[in-house]
């Protein structure tokens, strides 16, 4: 009760009264981030990421635990109940904005990120130009092809990083790309997929899906029929967020970088995670 704790300090003070003791824990950011934290050179930089789905929502918790600071997450679509078997959702958060339901779970994973929510969507035809004082990176985690010219070209007139991650139809490959300071990441992805169709380490039939070229998303992530597993995205994105982490250490540098990864069952039943290929592309 109040003033229990008070009265005993005082003489003839209530001598046999309980006192009521309640559990807490100081917290910090440097508490929070001393088990484990990316490179400061990640987890400083304002982010805006677009697309709020498998990958995006996996990218956003793997960066919030990880000390991410300050993050912005931008999508239009609402959390759906077949959204949960790959997705950090839960189903009390079915009905709302994904950008909505993600934050309210990343507040939760870590109070000390600063989350902003904005469940708008992005045309393909329409300039998108973020503020170079804005943003310091911008992550598109889309299965769009026009939205990914647009932010590409929006990134790279602003001067911020565009990065880009997508997955294959049946999560055995991602890619990613990163923009470098003179050339696009929309040109770095062109590039990238005329090696891949050369490479013999990678299974064209498998990576291309159901689709070609740019659209090697198709059906995608969001679609009823996607037979990707959740499991295979988690271990993908981790390993994509650690080769992220490496290349904003170094540097961004004049010239743009892609790689796939790659996640497989062996002859022996065994899983096998690998960089099938990674390399750097000039304009």
């Amino acid at each position: 009760k109040a003033g229990d704790l008070w009265q005993l300090s005082e003489p003839g003070g209530n001598l046999d009264a309980q006192l009521h003791w309640m559990s807490c824990e100081n917290i910090s950011y440097r508490n929070y981030t001393s088990r484990w934290k990316l490179d400061d050179s990640i987890v400083n930089k304002n982010i805006l990421l677009v697309g709020c789905g498998a990958i995006g929502s996996e990218v956003a918790e793997v960066l919030v635990r990880g000390g991410q600071k300050a993050l912005c997450l931008i999508d239009k679509e609402r959390v759906e109940f077949g959204n949960l078997c790959r997705h950090v959702a839960s189903a009390a958060l079915v009905g709302l904005y994904k950008t909505e339901a993600l934050k309210w779970w990343l507040s939760l994973v870590n109070p000390m990120s600063r989350i902003n929510s904005c469940p708008v969507a992005f045309i393909g035809d329409e300039e998108f130009i973020p503020k170079n004082d804005e943003y310091d990176l911008l992550l598109d985690c889309t299965a769009n092809d026009k939205i990914m010219r647009t932010l590409a070209k929006g990134s790279r007139n602003a001067g911020i990083p565009y990065v880009k991650f997508f997955i294959n139809p049946t999560a055995e490959y991602l890619t990613m790309i990163i923009s470098g300071t003179c050339i696009r990441g929309d040109e770095v992805l062109s590039k990238l997929l005329e090696v891949i169709t050369l490479n013999d380490n990678i299974n064209a039939s498998e990576y291309y899906g159901y689709g070609e070229g740019l659209s090697v998303m198709a059906p995608g992530c969001w679609h009823p029929t996607y037979p990707g597993r959740w499991v295979n995205i988690k271990i993908l994105i981790g390993m994509a967020i650690e080769i992220l982490e490496g290349r904003l250490k170094s540097g961004i540098g004049s010239d743009g970088f892609g790689a796939v990864i790659g996640h497989s069952i062996n002859d022996a039943g065994l899983p096998e995670t690998r960089v099938v290929y990674a390399g750097e592309f000039a304009r």
